[in-house]
């Protein structure tokens, strides 16, 4: 466990280690998920915990990002911006993700401007500000023929 300093209270190690913490809680402790309404990594990522934890939450959900499934609904919850939850942590948990998978990404972004719509369709500010924002981390990251 990691203390917490004694001037804050707040976690005192690195964030690899609170992220630790949060997932072995999250793996281990059935009554503490219960409790915290954790049912899944969207609650986690959602859930507001006291400040410096953010960072923990991010860096948790990014690792479990590297399953297809989390990492697709965490796009799909940034890009789409059709949930309505905190996004500063959605969106730089998919800013890393995007550091992982940039070609993925782009695929996806891709994906989503070919799809055009009517006006029921059309992306929102959110969705659109998130776009550009993933857009922006992922260009350097990429091969050439991908960029074009």
């Amino acid at each position: 466990m990691i203390p917490p300093s004694p001037n804050t209270g707040k976690p005192g190690g690195a964030k690899e280690y609170a992220s630790t913490f949060i997932a072995t809680t999250y793996d281990l402790a059935s009554q503490a998920r219960t409790s915290r309404r954790w049912t899944d990594w969207r609650e986690l990522l959602s859930a507001d915990l006291p400040a410096r934890w953010n960072n923990a939450q991010i860096k948790l959900i990014t690792g479990l990002a590297s399953d297809p499934t989390v990492r697709d609904g965490l796009l799909s919850a940034v890009i789409d911006a059709d949930e309505l939850v905190s996004r500063g942590r959605w969106v730089n948990t998919a800013k890393l993700v995007a550091d992982e998978f940039p070609d993925l990404v782009a695929t996806r972004l891709a994906e989503v401007s070919s799809q055009g719509g009517d006006d029921h369709n059309r992306p929102n500010r959110r969705s659109v500000g998130a776009r550009a924002t993933l857009s922006s981390r992922i260009a350097r990251r990429l091969a050439k023929p991908v960029r074009q």
